[in-house]
């Protein structure tokens, strides 16, 4: 039976008949993730509150209510609802505790890294014409930083990288059926995936050749459509709108020039895989690869073109900055899979340089230059390689230790915050939070994000001013602040503003950066409490009441913490 179910999974991958060597990746990749992950925080805690926003969706899903954010109202406030649904199963095991949830998520994760992993070694092995390059190139990629940090981080770039790779590998191989399905589905796991839906299009063409005007056909040029038109009448139904609403709440009219190009560059090397300097010898090796060995332009096309063109459209339509993993989880799939085509030249020039079929009086053979020079482009790869190791040494620090600082936060201020909240209020109370995931999960109470993401298009038209004036009005039931909370000046002022306060500052420190690296601590005035500015502004915003009119005092962080 497990003899069976190995040989199914083999074929299901593309390797069947493969020799062992093509699991080295998969080794490596393990033992990559093994050494990132490196405390509690990493493993039983997401890096981003976002996460746990898929996890209340994902836990209505697994016990039948579909999409609601709230109880007894479904809600299109995800902009994943795929990732939604793919997780959903590891809620079947919340009787188990949420730290067995958070892990089967992570595992979940792994598995589609896996499949990542496995399409990338197919990649490279079609576009090279060795197996031994496809074995070098995805032990290479196993150890691309970014993409750990999205194996275990939770959120839905993982899925859109599985469905981007696997759809590319079927592709390249031949399946062109099952390319259009993955492609099909990106854009119900991140909405900027419908840029790439036209990868659709070669798969539909060669369907359309060997099948004629058959209702197989028909059916396969309909597969790119569904998926998108279903969620966009989900939408629509829920919110007025054809997009979640979070989607038009943090994005702009397109806009592109130079301080947009010198963010996609920046962004492509921000804690990579590789410097720019090694990057580019890379990619023009795949480019060899692709013109001279595999013969065609299309595939070069398809590894670089692509993710370009969804990187450009990313940072053409949102305000981007790069001081966290908040907004370049925005980034970091596209610039994920243009480590794929780096791989890739870094595989034919270590494996000995291109090796391709040739037609000859003895047959089909493999050809590639000699062994002098394939000895030489070995040697400098190796040797530009290793001079790449400082900088690659700094990018996996840098994203190791924000998995862990960035969960710490999001535990501290959001996480323990929802449990207090669960614990001390009553169980009618309504909460009014910004950072909306981890406190609805843990505090179990009614939710409403300020900025409308779960009310129909006619409110959330007025955008921005509607939802500072709907703050105004919540503020009207405060009970006043709790000394001795991390607030951030502006939004101070606006509060006091609208219930006429003029007390003094005691006790209440006063952010004045509050989108600084997780790894600041801060201590309030007069005050045991330690407390964490977050670079997504976790502290800010919050607020508390029961439906009857009275007033609960919780702002932000307001208890004690462990310390720092």
């Amino acid at each position: 039976m497990i003899h069976g179910i190995v040989s199914a999974f083999r074929r299901f991958a593309g390797i069947a008949g493969a020799k062992p060597v093509v699991f080295f990746p998969v080794v490596v990749y393990l033992i990559a993730l093994s050494g990132f992950v490196g405390d509690s925080y990493s493993r039983f805690d997401f890096p981003l509150d976002d996460a746990w926003i898929h996890r209340v969706y994902s836990r209505s899903i697994a016990f039948g209510h579909g999409f609601e954010y709230n109880e007894g109202k479904e809600e299109a406030g995800s902009t994943s609802p795929l990732c939604a649904i793919v997780t959903a199963p590891a809620h079947w095991l919340e009787a188990a505790g949420v730290d067995t949830v958070v892990v089967a998520v992570k595992l979940i994760g792994v598995l589609l890294g896996l499949a990542v992993l496995l399409a990338t070694n197919r990649v490279v092995r079609r576009v090279s014409g060795s197996e031994l390059a496809g074995c070098v190139g995805a032990s290479l990629f196993a150890l691309e930083p970014r993409f750990l940090f999205s194996s275990v981080s939770g959120m839905e770039n993982i899925l859109l990288l599985a469905l981007w790779a696997c759809g590319c590998a079927a592709l390249l191989g031949g399946r062109f059926l099952l390319s259009v399905i993955l492609f099909s589905l990106t854009p119900v796991t991140r909405p900027e995936a419908i840029v790439i839906l036209p990868l659709c299009l070669p798969g539909l063409i060669q369907v359309s050749r060997t099948r004629g005007r058959s209702l197989a056909t028909v059916g396969g040029w309909l597969i790119p459509v569904v998926p998108v038109l279903l969620w966009a009448a989900f939408c629509k139904s829920t919110t007025g709108h054809f997009l979640p609403n979070t989607y038009y709440l943090k994005a702009r009219p397109f806009q592109f020039g130079v301080d947009e190009v010198t963010l996609v560059w920046r962004s492509l090397f921000l804690n990579g895989l590789t410097p720019p300097w090694a990057y580019i010898p890379g990619v023009a090796a795949c480019a060899v690869a692709c013109f001279m060995g595999a013969r065609k332009v299309w595939p070069f096309l398809l590894l670089v073109a692509a993710p370009l063109v969804y990187l450009c459209g990313v940072v053409g339509t949102r305000d981007i900055f790069l001081e966290g993993y908040y907004w370049t989880r925005w980034l970091d799939p596209a610039c994920i899979m243009l480590m794929i085509p780096f791989c890739v030249g870094c595989a034919v020039i270590l494996s000995g340089g291109l090796r391709r079929r040739a037609e000859g009086s003895e047959g089909r053979r493999l050809v590639g230059p000699g062994r002098r020079v394939r000895l030489f482009v070995g040697m400098v790869g190796v040797a530009c390689l290793a001079a790449a190791v400082p900088s690659y040494r700094n990018s996996w620090a840098d994203r190791r230790h924000h998995l862990s600082s960035d969960s710490r936060a999001i535990h501290i201020l959001n996480v323990q915050t929802g449990e207090w909240i669960r614990e001390h209020t009553p169980g009618a109370s309504v909460v009014a939070v910004n950072d909306a995931g981890a406190i609805r999960y843990f505090g179990r109470r009614r939710t409403i994000r300020p900025h409308g993401v779960e009310q129909r298009g006619d409110r959330l038209s007025q955008d921005r001013r509607a939802a500072d004036g709907r703050g105004r009005r919540l503020a009207r039931h405060f009970s006043g602040l709790v000394p001795g909370v991390c607030h951030h000046g502006r939004h101070t002022d606006r509060l006091r503003a609208a219930r006429g306060d003029t007390r003094s500052d005691e006790g209440v420190h006063r952010l004045q950066q509050p989108r600084t690296d997780c790894r600041r601590d801060l201590r309030a005035e007069g005050s045991r409490t330690k407390y964490i500015e977050c670079s997504i502004g976790c502290a800010t915003d919050m607020w508390c009441w029961t439906l009857n009119g009275g007033s609960v005092g919780v702002r932000g962080a307001a208890f004690p913490t462990e310390e720092v």
